[in-house]
């Protein structure tokens, strides 16, 4: 290894005094000040600007407490409607159980599953996946209430006063939930606040799981089979090259006649195997050939 000669190291060190100066001039100047200054400003927080009133209704969660809409003022609450069927259900309770715990007392979470059948099936789900706030099972009937779910999760933000200020369809970034707990709460954030449209207006996002297919009516099959059946149409690509799932297509493109016959033909064997008395796991439903 050759040592560096004396003019080298004489170049060296200025070359080093010079970055030195030249740090010293961006971190202490004007500009040096802009690029280490915190963002004022660095998301937006859409909220209703015409919020509704939670509806009101009384539920049994599943560890016998009754649920009840009226009781949610005071702090911000987060309504979440799920299936134990649904992938990005999961990752979104993982997250509202990580914010429940990030703001104690500040925001509260209900969970409400749209699962049909035994609630075994959701108290054991819960516990699998350390589920800590309170879950309950939505019937069509408390589903109505809030509009219809057509897919899940279909989350509902409410303000301290108990009114609906956001709905999200589909899996959203933990951060989105993150910045209306925090404004809603009265805590700081670097946000901006934009008052939007009406709750109607609130189009399916990313991984929403569509609970009811157009074209095909599911309603004949037992519950395991029709969660099997709804996990799969959410799951399978359309062959049409549209790069959307079978159930995405269907509800995007109604008039898609590539769509129709293939999940027509899923949903025919799925009932011929649900109806079929031999013995088989109740998923085979939802399964290929």
């Amino acid at each position: 290894m050759r040592l560096p000669t004396s003019a080298g190291r004489t170049a060296a060190l200025a070359l080093a005094a010079l970055a030195c100066g030249a740090l010293s001039f961006w971190g202490g100047g004007q500009i040096g000040r802009a690029l280490w200054k915190k963002p004022a400003l660095s998301s937006t927080i859409r909220l209703f600007r015409e919020p509704r009133p939670v509806p009101l209704f009384v539920a049994p969660a599943l560890d016998g407490h009754l649920l009840s809409s009226g009781d949610w003022r005071g702090r911000v609450t987060i309504v979440s409607f799920w299936a134990t069927w649904c992938m990005p259900c999961l990752q979104e309770a993982a997250d509202f159980v990580a914010l429940r715990r990030r703001y104690p007392g500040r925001v509260e979470v209900i969970g409400l599953s749209v699962d049909e059948g035994d609630p075994d099936t959701v108290r054991a789900w819960v516990a699998a996946h350390g589920v800590d706030y309170p879950v309950a099972i939505a019937n069509a009937a408390l589903q109505a209430r809030f509009g219809g779910i057509e897919a899940v999760p279909t989350s509902f933000v409410l303000d301290a006063e108990g009114r609906i200020v956001q709905k999200h369809v589909g899996l959203y970034p933990a951060v989105v939930y993150d910045l209306a707990v925090r404004a809603l709460a009265g805590l700081p954030v670097d946000a901006v606040v934009e008052r939007v449209g009406d709750v109607a207006e609130v189009a399916l996002g990313e991984g929403a799981q569509l609970t009811e297919i157009p074209g095909v009516d599911l309603s004949d099959l037992e519950p395991a089979a029709r969660a099997a059946l709804l996990e799969r149409l959410n799951t399978d690509r359309c062959p049409c090259g549209c790069a959307m799932t079978l159930a995405r297509c269907r509800k995007t493109d109604p008039t898609c006649d590539t769509s129709l016959p293939v999940v027509r033909a899923i949903v025919d064997r799925a009932r011929r195997q649900d109806a079929d008395p031999a013995p088989r796991s109740a998923r085979d439903a939802g399964r290929r050939p």
